[in-house]
């Protein structure tokens, strides 16, 4: 789950992704590489803060599958 402010939102909207929505969002890969590598909206501090956004996003999934898979052992 990543971020994405309204701002985004509307461009990613008008870029070929039309069903993004401001707020807490699922990516898809594919998404979420397009969002991390966008240099049209704001700084590079505003993407390299997108970029530490998807990273982060992956690695709260990863715990979450692994916490899912260590319950089942149990």
């Amino acid at each position: 789950t990543i971020y994405i402010s309204e701002e985004e939102a509307e461009y990613y909207r008008q870029n070929g992704m039309p069903d993004i929505q401001a707020g807490d969002v699922t990516l898809t890969g594919s998404q979420a590489l397009a969002h991390a590598r966008n240099r049209t909206l704001g700084s590079d501090f505003e993407r390299t803060r997108r970029q530490r956004s998807v990273m982060y996003g992956i690695y709260r999934k990863i715990i979450e599958i692994r916490r899912a898979s260590c319950r089942e052992r149990v």
